[in-house]
């Protein structure tokens, strides 16, 4: 069992865990960079200070750290300490991506939709969005599954928009299912049967990119 030797700092009494990650980001860790990065956005353990949170979140962005480089991103989207600065946003939600950051291809997705600080390019939030999908995030399995069953912005396909939920399903979004099972009511078998060969397809195409 870890021992709960409390030290203080910046004034807040913290547990020897929370030291360790405080001491390794200190030695330039990236992940306990990151890592104290959220525990000041958040206020966990040390005051709450989101220009601490941009500090070290930069610091760990700066060595490569993808979820640093989309948290990074992100306050620059949501002006968490900072000035909003969708530019500046898209830069860094860019730089997770290409690393394979589902969550950054999705904000840049949904920037692409909104028209934030880049143009406003449905194919190319599109896209962005088949990428977050492929890559395992379920919001944007469930949301590119939408468009495929009411045609928003790719050809209406009942097919696919079954596989997405299927797949959105078996990642554990029950309202993903429910939809399935909706539009599988204007189905015939043998299209249900493709689809689910599809969603099998992509399942594991998802699950081999986040092994």
């Amino acid at each position: 069992m870890v021992g709960w030797a409390l030290v203080t700092v910046a004034g807040s009494e913290i547990d020897e865990r929370t030291q360790k990650v405080i001491d390794a980001a200190g030695q330039g860790d990236a992940k306990a960079q990151e890592t104290l990065g959220f525990y000041y956005r958040v206020g966990w353990k040390v005051p709450k200070d989101q220009t601490e949170a941009i500090k070290w979140y930069r610091k760990a962005a700066e060595q490569g750290y993808a979820k640093a480089q989309y948290s990074l991103g992100a306050m620059y989207f949501d002006h968490r300490g900072v000035t909003s600065d969708y530019p500046v946003a898209i830069k860094w939600f860019w730089k997770a991506a290409e690393q394979g950051h589902a969550e950054a291809y999705r904000e840049l997705s949904e920037m692409y939709e909104a028209g934030k600080g880049v143009p406003k390019i449905e194919n190319e939030a599109v896209n962005l969005l088949k990428k977050a999908a492929m890559l395992g995030d379920r919001p944007s399995q469930q949301t590119l599954a939408a468009r495929y069953q009411i045609g928003r912005g790719v050809p209406r396909d009942i097919i696919k928009a079954y596989a997405w939920y299927n797949v959105a399903g078996a990642n554990g979004d029950p309202s993903a299912s429910k939809s399935r099972d909706l539009i599988a009511t204007e189905m015939t078998p043998d299209q249900i049967a493709d689809a689910q060969r599809l969603s099998g397809e992509w399942f594991r195409e998802s699950q081999s990119k986040n092994d």
